[in-house]
């Protein structure tokens, strides 16, 4: 029998066989066809890919989409909680104004789905700053130059010295790290696509790190 990392490193093999043979064809296809054409045609292609790839490394894919998305959870949260409190507002107004006993049911049930989702998202930013617990604050900072500043390659192994070739496989040892801790804290891939459904503008973004890698 093959050892679980044999069978992940052919999994990935056979997964970038299935990029460069779609992608080719794709290119051969369509080399006239406009440039918005083609965007959509790269979009199917990666979605396509997407569902045949290995459950591991879509996991770790997540990992980098959430770890990216850091910063950009509190400005959300940020925004609801004003959204709900002019909404809340506007439902006071409207009750003293015109003597209302009771707001419209659909007026409050936009405040109660901005709240839940607010929740929702706070959860979310939680399990995403439990991502990198436990690990020294070098890598933390490493981690957060990469993936929330969105610092390059070459930028990196300037600042911490090293080669670019150090600074990848710095990189797949931090995620590796990582989801090995997931694993251990029995975090499935369903248990992180349930987490972050409706959220179209995280899918997004692990869309866009997919392609980042192709």
């Amino acid at each position: 029998n093959l050892s679980p990392r044999t069978n992940l490193l052919r999994k990935t093999l056979k997964f970038m066989e299935e990029i460069m043979t779609v992608a080719s064809k794709g290119h051969n296809k369509n080399s006239s066809k406009t440039p918005n054409k083609e965007k959509l045609k790269k979009q199917e292609i990666i979605k396509s890919l997407i569902k045949s790839m290995p459950e591991e490394m879509k996991m770790k894919f997540w990992i980098k989409t959430l770890l990216s998305s850091q910063s950009t959870f509190p400005e959300i949260i940020k925004t609801l909680d004003r959204i709900i409190e002019l909404q809340a507002t506007s439902l006071s107004f409207a009750s003293n104004i015109y003597n209302l006993e009771n707001p419209t049911l659909n007026q409050i049930e936009k405040v109660i789905d901005l709240s839940e989702r607010k929740t929702h998202l706070l959860n979310i930013f939680v399990m995403t700053k439990e991502l990198t617990k436990g690990l020294s604050d070098l890598d933390t900072d490493f981690l957060e130059k990469k993936y929330v500043y969105n610092t390059s390659v070459e930028c990196l192994a300037k600042e911490f010295e090293i080669s670019p070739r150090t600074v990848y496989r710095r990189l797949d040892r931090l995620i590796d790290g990582i989801y090995e801790k997931l694993k251990k804290k029995n975090w499935s891939l369903l248990f992180l696509e349930s987490q972050i459904k409706n959220e179209s503008w995280l899918k997004a973004r692990f869309i866009s790190q997919v392609s980042d890698y192709i």
